[in-house]
């Protein structure tokens, strides 16, 4: 899966909205709308594999249902 950010933070308009990416080593670390410690912002833009359908999966089995805890149930396994 490839997630496509901005870095360019002083460029958002409205931060409230923004889902928050920490990336380390050019890999996703967390991905968050109430993230602290953050360096770029999702644009909404990926590259989808089959494994997000795991990860939606895992998101499913705790009632979450949107693409962003998909990602976050892969961040947590490191995929």
């Amino acid at each position: 899966m490839r997630l496509t950010v901005d870095r360019d933070k002083d460029a958002l308009f409205d931060l409230d909205d923004v889902t928050r990416v920490k990336i380390d080593g050019g890999r996703i670390q967390a991905i968050k709308k109430s993230l602290e410690n953050w360096d770029a912002s999702n644009t909404g833009v990926m590259l989808c594999t089959s494994g997000l359908f795991d990860g939606l999966e895992c998101a499913a089995a705790n009632n979450k249902h949107r693409i962003s805890d998909g990602l976050r149930e892969l961040v947590g396994e490191n995929r």
